[in-house]
Formats: structure tokens, C-alpha cells, sequence
């Protein structure tokens, strides 16, 4: 590859749960393609890291092009919050990753807490509808229309050792991905 050729050269792209694991490769893999990238996580501190971590191995030109946003992608404001701020660097959204994702403990639906239940839920499947209904009600109204991208799970396709929760949240995901692609393919 042509290493003066970047892909996604002046893009904005938001990144869930990109302040670690995948969701860091993610968003540094983006940033080297040229990309302006929000970076939500809920781990604040994890966030800075990634932020030094940016600017010491790519400097600080590629350091500004990362815009780190602490918040709960389970809730919708976060959401819509994090889109807007994409669309504030370039004035469009490009691209959204929805890449934030918690598991249990394997549990069973008998061992698994109203609780557990609720922010698997929240964090796996709501806040991936949240953030991909945001993007799509910008999308479809900009010239160039953008692209989601969706980290689901073996989990949900077919029933697995992962927490019952996990499984549940990941089945709905990818149903939400596939009415959405279904819904807004004449785009």
C-alpha cells in the first residue's frame, strides 16, 4: 500500500469503547489512515492513556485528530453527544463503530440478576441502537452517505457459553443491523 495514501483521509469516525482491547486498535488503525476520530469510552483514564499513547508513537498532528469523550454509550444523550461531535470537526459523520460491549459471567438465566440483566442489555444492544439511530438521521441527510459498522459476536448467532444476557443482547444486534441495512439500503 502506498504509504502517502491515507483512506480515510479527513473522515470523521466515532469509536465506542475505543480506549482499549479492539476498540484501541480501532481507532489508532483510523488514525493512521487520516481519520478524525471520537473516542467514547467510560473509563476516563483509560481515554488520557490512549491520548499519550497517540501522540507518543504518531505525534501530535495525529494526537489532534483524536477528540476523546468520556461517557455511558447505554445512555442516549452520550449518543447523540458523541455523533454531534464528529459532525462538528468535519460536518459530516462517516463512519460509526459500535465496538463497546460488556460480558458476564457465563451465567444462566436462573444465575443471571435483574441487574446483570439490565446492563448487558443497556450497553450491548441499546446503546448500539441509540448511536446508530443518531448516525442514520445525519446520514441519510448529507451528500455522501456514511457507514456503521457493528462488532456483534459468535454469541449472536447461535447459543454459546457466554452469559444469557450477552447471548440475548447479541442476537438483537444483529437483527437491528439487518432491519437497518434492509430499511435504509435504497440510500
Amino acid at each position: 500500500m502506498n504509504q502517502n495514501h491515507k483512506e480515510f483521509e479527513n473522515k470523521s469516525v466515532v469509536v465506542t469503547g475505543a480506549a482499549a482491547g479492539m476498540g484501541s486498535k480501532i481507532t489508532e488503525r483510523f488514525l493512521e489512515q487520516g481519520a478524525i476520530v471520537v473516542a467514547v469510552d467510560l473509563n476516563e483514564n483509560a481515554l488520557i492513556d490512549l491520548k499519550e499513547g497517540i501522540k507518543q508513537k504518531y505525534g501530535n498532528e495525529a494526537a489532534k485528530r483524536l477528540i476523546c469523550y468520556h461517557g455511558d454509550v447505554s445512555k442516549q444523550n452520550v449518543n447523540e453527544t458523541m455523533i454531534d461531535k464528529a459532525i462538528a470537526q468535519t460536518g459530516t459523520i462517516d463512519i460509526l463503530v459500535n465496538n463497546a460491549g460488556i460480558a458476564g459471567h457465563s451465567e444462566t438465566i436462573i444465575d443471571t440478576t435483574n441487574d446483570d440483566w439490565d446492563r448487558i442489555i443497556d450497553v450491548n444492544l441499546k446503546g448500539p441502537m441509540f448511536a446508530i439511530r443518531a448516525a442514520v438521521a445525519k446520514m441519510i441527510s448529507q451528500p455522501q452517505v456514511g457507514n456503521i459498522v457493528t462488532i456483534a459476536s459468535v454469541a449472536g448467532i447461535k447459543g454459546c457459553r457466554s452469559s444469557v444476557a450477552y447471548g440475548v443482547a447479541k442476537h438483537g444486534l444483529v437483527g437491528l443491523c439487518e432491519h437497518t441495512a434492509y430499511a435504509y439500503m435504497h440510500i
